[in-house]
């Protein structure tokens, strides 16, 4: 009876952690989109294969430090790699993906997980190097993918066969499918979240 109570409650753990994930996944996203609202851009749509792409993103910094303990940053010097099996596990192809944008942040150690969503978008939406891509209209979707509350990873859709993130030989009616990715900057981040958190 022990045994399966631990069970139990070990599962209920994963639930209870995947569904907050969700939840800061969500509110980036939706801070991201009151951000394109402001500037009377149209919202992202929610779109699975650039999630699950941003998620391996994501996932591939897992016990990576946030290098910034001011704001949000990425890791100076390490750039996204998008590998085939990263790519397989999304059932895309890297002609699928290759006009999107992929835009990996973090936030410092020690920030909640309540406030840690909000965060990453403000820090996205100040940085001159991601709003380029945010405030460009041909991106019409998204996905988000994070990973301990630290590390979000933003995926840019377009509706063009090169950056939609779908598929067409899973998704027949699709009229598009390619790939071409961007990745920001890793540096720029830094200067807008300390600015913004120090005043």
């Amino acid at each position: 009876m022990a045994m399966v109570m631990v069970v139990f409650c070990c599962c209920w753990a994963l639930v209870i952690q995947s569904a907050l994930a969700a939840d800061g996944n969500s509110q980036f996203l939706d801070d991201i989109n009151q951000y394109r609202i402001s500037l009377s851009l149209p919202e992202f749509t929610s779109n699975a294969g650039a999630a699950c792409v941003a998620q391996q993103i994501a996932a591939s910094y897992k016990g990576t430090k946030c290098s910034n303990s001011t704001g949000t940053a990425t890791v100076s010097g390490e750039e996204p790699q998008l590998s085939e099996s990263m790519l397989s596990k999304c059932n895309l192809q890297l002609v699928n993906v290759k006009d999107g944008f992929l835009g990996p942040t973090c936030v410092p150690d020690g920030t909640s997980a309540a406030s840690a969503p909000k965060l990453a978008a403000e820090s996205v939406t100040m940085s001159q190097a991601y709003t380029v891509y945010v405030n460009d209209s041909k991106y019409v979707s998204a996905g988000v993918g994070s990973v301990d509350n630290q590390w979000y990873v933003l995926a840019l859709a377009t509706n063009a066969s090169g950056g939609n993130y779908v598929n067409q030989d899973l998704d027949p009616s699709s009229h598009a499918f390619a790939l071409s990715v961007r990745f920001a900057p890793i540096s720029v981040l830094a200067y807008f979240v300390s600015a913004f958190i120090l005043g």
